[in-house]
């Protein structure tokens, strides 16, 4: 199982590569303790690690940063604040995610916005498990009430699940889910007649799951 790993400092990040095998780093340049340039040195000589796709994070475009990130062995440079198009373009060049059933990398790009979803985690790795958790529990509960209401034709349950399911997607960053729910929200007259934009939310919401759930480990 996938799993992610957040530290502190250099002396950790090196430390964690020991311990374990990791697909992708994302190595903060400016760091306490052993800074990015020479964590990556050292993480280049341990077993397994020769090729290992890591990324240079650092603040703004300090002018030689990029030439000595690459320097020092990382593959890849980001400047902060990072941009979710850029993260995403590293991510396809270096890392191969396994597809959902037919979907391809742009199930990332169009149902799920990081940039949101960043800024409601944060950088503290313990409330970011806590969040994904509960947003899995909530939109999990949400889809079993959302089918319910369906098969007692509730449309007045319906009107408040999709009105909850709205303020959850928008606020963990699935985008796409929240615009469809948004639509459904303001035209629903009749659960029968809704039936095929009922079915697409359905999809999403097993499709959303799946995304928030890679993004724990």
């Amino acid at each position: 199982m996938q799993k992610l790993v957040a530290v502190s400092n250099g002396a950790d990040a090196i430390h964690e590569c020991m311990k374990s095998n990791f697909d992708l780093i994302l190595m903060d340049v400016q760091m306490p303790e052993v800074d990015g340039i020479e964590a990556t040195k050292q993480i280049r000589q341990l077993a397994g690690y020769h090729d290992i796709p890591i990324i240079g994070i650092t603040a703004g475009n300090v002018s030689g940063e990029r030439e000595k990130c690459l320097e020092a062995g990382m593959s890849e440079f980001l400047p902060k604040p990072i941009r979710q198009l850029d993260l995403n373009t590293v991510l396809q060049k270096f890392v191969q995610i396994s597809s959902m059933g037919n979907q391809d990398i742009d199930v990332w790009n169009d149902r799920l916005d990081l940039t949101t979803l960043t800024e409601q985690i944060g950088d503290d790795p313990g409330f970011k498990s806590y969040f994904l958790d509960l947003v899995i529990t909530e939109v999990t509960q949400t889809l079993n009430r959302l089918k319910n209401a369906r098969s007692t034709d509730n449309i007045e349950d319906m009107r408040i699940i999709l009105h909850k399911l709205r303020g959850t997607t928008s606020t963990s960053g699935l985008v796409r889910l929240a615009k469809l729910t948004t639509v459904l929200e303001k035209q629903l007259v009749s659960i029968a007649l809704s039936k095929n934009l009922l079915d697409e939310i359905e999809r999403e919401i097993e499709i959303g799951l799946q995304l928030i759930t890679k993004l724990k480990y």
